[in-house]
């Protein structure tokens, strides 16, 4: 048994434990070894990096620079994105001083107005013997016989 007044606090940190070599490998290394995935898909996926003898310092500033590029190009699509004006006008965004409610009521009304529409006129149009008779149709264009 060691005296604890002559312990040094190393000791206890250490493993002393035998080192015995492997007799033989894990039983699922070698199937472990083939499901773990190519180097180019985690390449592919910015897990690896594609030299790893490149510093890492220049790997740092190439992410820098691709990041820099990201925004730069963001900041070009906002600069010439149309104001809400136009937007409002070409009828993609709603007036802003509407409220949202009657927007949706609007747009339900002016779907209904469209129904009604389509359905009078179809209701007005004209039979396909009067359509024959005027000869606008003919025997072949006939809608009612298959082709």
């Amino acid at each position: 048994m060691t005296d604890v007044s002559t312990a040094t606090p190393t000791d206890a940190l250490v493993d002393t434990s035998p080192i015995v070599p492997p007799s033989a490998p894990h039983p699922q290394f070698e199937r472990r070894l083939s499901l773990r995935p190519e180097a180019q898909s985690l390449v592919d996926r910015n897990i690896l990096h594609s030299n790893a003898t490149v510093a890492s310092s220049l790997v740092a500033h190439k992410d820098e620079l691709k990041h820099a590029m990201i925004a730069d190009h963001l900041k070009r699509g906002l600069a010439s994105r149309p104001e809400r004006k136009e937007l409002e006008e070409r009828g993609i965004l709603p007036d802003e001083h509407v409220s949202p409610a009657i927007v949706g009521k609007t747009k339900e009304l002016e779907k209904n107005m469209l129904t009604d529409s389509l359905n009078t006129k179809l209701t007005q149009r004209p039979r396909v013997e009067e359509v024959m008779e005027k000869g606008i149709l003919s025997a072949e264009e006939d809608p009612r016989t298959p082709h």
